[in-house]
């Protein structure tokens, strides 16, 4: 489970804003098959205000839908554009409501049917070869995975997402992150790099 957070940088109007959350969501990658990715917007009140609720909501909507990747998008108002600063207190004050800090999120690891690029960044997570997500079960994703997965996975399990067809499927839960990696092999992964 990937969770990603999105924030208009300063010099994105309401004009521009369309635009610049589909590219958004392309960078990130919501398009990969075999991805569980939940957003989080942060939205700067200037562009809520400018838009009709109903549009708004709809072309949100309809950006998520064109993602099978996508499980989820939580809309957070917020009084202006954030700096990097007020970014991370923002995302503290979330952790804090949900009871959760940042070492609550998930331990993830993505698995490739393809051998490492030279060129590929160390920190990169490319599309190009994804087999599988490798995960822990913690109080952040434990819903959403359940709920993906059609049963209750208990917290502290781990669980692959294998992309079979066009959706990925929850397989788990494991007692140990081995078994987990093990069945992303059997998916045919033969590489694995870690993310958050």
């Amino acid at each position: 489970m990937r969770i990603e957070v999105l924030s208009p940088p300063t010099d994105v109007t309401a004009l521009g804003f369309r635009r610049w959350f589909r590219s958004s969501v392309e960078a990130i990658g919501c398009d990969l098959t075999g991805a569980a990715l939940t957003l989080v917007l942060l939205l700067p009140r200037a562009i809520s205000n400018a838009f009709p609720p109903a549009v708004l909501n709809g072309f949100l909507e309809d950006v998520v839908a064109d993602s099978e990747a996508v499980i989820g998008l939580e809309t957070v108002e917020v009084d202006e554009a954030l700096s990097g600063e007020e970014l991370s207190a923002v995302l503290k004050d979330l952790s804090a409501e949900r009871g959760t800090t940042r070492d609550d999120w998930p331990n993830q690891t993505y698995g490739y049917a393809t051998e490492t690029n030279e060129l590929e960044p160390p920190s990169d997570l490319p599309s190009a070869g994804l087999v599988c997500l490798v995960a822990n079960i913690t109080p952040v994703n434990v819903d959403l995975v359940s709920q993906k997965a059609r049963r209750t996975l208990p917290l502290g399990s781990w669980f692959c997402a294998v992309s079979l067809g066009s959706a990925p499927v929850v397989l788990g839960p494991f007692a140990a992150r081995d078994q987990a990696i093990e069945c992303g092999r059997k998916a045919g992964a033969i590489r694995f790099k870690e993310g958050r």
